[in-house]
């Protein structure tokens, strides 16, 4: 008969279970703790600060609050956040600048108003970062900043309100006031700009970065301008009011503008387009009281527009010109809305360089430079100033003998330069400023005892004696109301020969008008537009040697107001033949 044990069936379930348990009991740690759970991550905290209220001495929270940003900046790690209360934050609080944001914090203050609230969120200091820049914030990696009134106070070059080296960094609804610049960035720089108020003196945003960085929707104001330098940036939505040179500088690479809006009055252009940069432009609008909506220079070669992707950009709300093209490539801008439609060439499009502007996609459609109208230099050029430089206080002789002239006289005295001039660049006079230009003493030999001085002039007004050329007691050509007077001296200042014109249709009719006066030793010529308006045959004086060369003005005298381009200065009597064909010619090009 089979063995019996004594053990009943539910004994082979429990023993086993026994075993089990002890066995579990065994491989458990002394403090009977599991040893493979992760640990909670940590979470990110909200960091209160309170100009009024708080104490650096509290925990930061929102019912104990600290004193200063910088303290917050502090102990803030990333993924945290630090909301700021309004109030005045700068040194006399305790604040310590620059303000670093650290990797990854937001720092928060009032967004709703930019920080210009009933009661403001104000970030007031500035502090060296590298040099040579000083700023009010240093912006980290992930970071972000909203909601505050930034005010940068100092005029000095370098000190800006944001600075961003190799930083993702976020930049939204802020008001950035500075009296040098707002927002800087240079390296591998990827920031979100959007949606501020910038009230800055000379450049808004300095874009010295990589591409990836966004500029959208945000006012930039008073003069602010937004220089591309480096990096293919987009530059969305934004607008732009008068008040400066430029909005928009482009130096290089190939940054996108796009659904932007262009008021008021730029002294050059709403956009420059420099060196080799070849920047896309679509959908901007433009409505300026004067100038070019767009200068284009160098080897700038911008997109516009093309027969496959139009440009939609409209210049219909500038009345004057669209496009000056003064560098050497061909300039597509296809699809636009102009002024004038379709556009005119040297209206709507001005080229002066060796390039084109192609605006259509029929043959034909295109502008291209005319044959110049701007005086050249001969054997018998003693000066040629054509007033084309655009910049600086130095105008060039064109002729081959180097009389450089100066505007103005040790900074002070300077005409301005206008970019719409007769052919190019001309210089703007302004009476109130007795402003002149100079050449020095002694230019040219006129032994030939034979003179001849050309310009162009522009001007609404009907001054009293002004020179628009003078060399001391040598000769003088002057506008007297509606009168041209033309003088030639033996250098005494007693002992002239003069001879008058009175210009019938008026010379101030605001449009341009060429001046030339001639002298062969006996006879003085006045033509205006190429018309011979007086001529005095018995006019024999030996002329002296020449003195100091003024333009628009002689010192202790009065002064003109308007324009002038093209002034050529020779040392024959030019021909009435040459003169009227010059102005034929000229009067082509316009």
């Amino acid at each position: 008969m089979p063995y019996k044990t004594g053990l009943n069936a539910e004994s082979h379930i429990i023993i086993p279970l026994f075993i089990l348990i002890l066995f579990l009991l065994l491989n458990c740690s002394e403090d009977n703790s599991p040893t493979n759970i992760i640990p909670d991550p940590v979470q990110p905290i909200d960091y209160f600060v309170d100009a009024v209220t708080g104490s650096n001495s509290n925990d930061g929270s929102e019912q104990a609050p600290f004193r200063t940003i910088s303290h917050a900046l502090s102990v803030a790690v990333a993924s945290d956040s630090i909301k700021v209360q309004p109030g005045i934050y700068n040194v006399a609080l305790g604040e310590v600048f620059p303000l670093r944001i650290p990797d990854s914090v937001t720092l928060i203050g009032d967004e709703d108003n930019r920080g210009t609230g009933s009661d403001s969120t104000v970030i007031v200091g500035i502090g060296a970062v590298s040099s040579p820049y000083f700023a009010t914030v240093v912006g980290g990696d992930g970071a972000a900043l909203s909601g505050f009134l930034i005010l940068t106070q100092s005029v000095d070059p370098f000190r800006y309100s944001l600075y961003c080296k190799d930083v993702d960094f976020t930049i939204f609804k802020n008001k950035i006031s500075s009296l040098w610049g707002g927002i800087y960035m240079e390296g591998n720089v990827s920031c979100q700009i959007k949606d501020n108020y910038l009230t800055v003196t000379n450049y808004g945003v300095w874009c010295n970065s990589s591409d990836g960085t966004i500029i959208r929707d945000n006012q930039f104001k008073s003069g602010a301008l937004l220089y591309c330098y480096h990096g293919d940036v987009s530059v969305i939505n934004n607008s732009f009011s008068g008040g400066a040179a430029r909005a928009i500088l482009v130096q290089y690479d190939s940054p996108l503008i796009d659904s932007n809006i262009f008021t008021g009055m730029f002294s050059t252009a709403a956009v420059s387009v420099l060196s080799s940069s070849t920047p896309k432009l679509r959908r901007n609008t433009f409505n300026l009281a004067a100038n070019p909506c767009l200068i284009i220079k160098d080897a700038a070669a911008p997109d516009i527009g093309t027969s496959v992707d139009a440009g939609l950009n409209v210049f219909a709300g500038t009345s004057g010109l669209a496009i000056r093209h003064q560098s050497s490539a061909t300039v597509y801008a296809i699809g636009n809305t102009w002024y004038t439609n379709p556009p005119v060439c040297e209206a709507d499009i001005v080229v002066t360089g060796d390039g084109s502007v192609v605006w259509g996609m029929n043959p034909g459609d295109n502008c291209a430079a005319p044959e110049t109208g701007e005086f050249e230099a001969d054997a018998n050029t003693v000066a040629l100033w054509h007033f084309n430089e655009g910049s600086g206080t130095i105008t060039a002789d064109s002729s081959d003998n180097g009389y450089d002239a100066t505007l103005g006289q040790g900074g002070a005295n300077e005409p301005s330069w206008d970019p719409i001039g007769r052919f190019a660049y001309g210089l703007a006079f302004d009476a109130a400023g007795d402003e002149f230009v100079l050449a020095g003493s002694g230019i040219g030999d006129f032994s030939s005892n034979q003179l001849t001085i050309e310009m162009w002039i522009k001007t609404s007004s009907a001054p009293e004696y002004v020179h628009l050329f003078r060399s001391d007691d040598i000769c003088a050509l002057e506008m007297n109301f509606q009168t041209i007077n033309f003088s030639v001296g033996d250098g005494s200042g007693t002992n002239w020969q003069s001879l008058s014109a009175l210009i019938i249709p008026n010379l101030n009719d605001g449009n341009w008008h060429y001046i030339a006066c001639t002298f062969n030793g006996t006879t003085l010529n006045i033509f205006v537009d190429g018309t011979n308006r007086n001529v005095d045959l018995n006019a024999a004086i030996t002329m002296a040697a020449p003195g100091n060369y003024y333009i628009g003005g002689y010192p202790g005298e009065n002064y003109f107001t308007g324009i002038i381009d093209e002034v050529r200065l020779s040392k024959i009597a030019r021909s009435s033949t040459e003169i009227s064909d010059y102005y034929n010619l000229a009067q082509g090009q316009r």
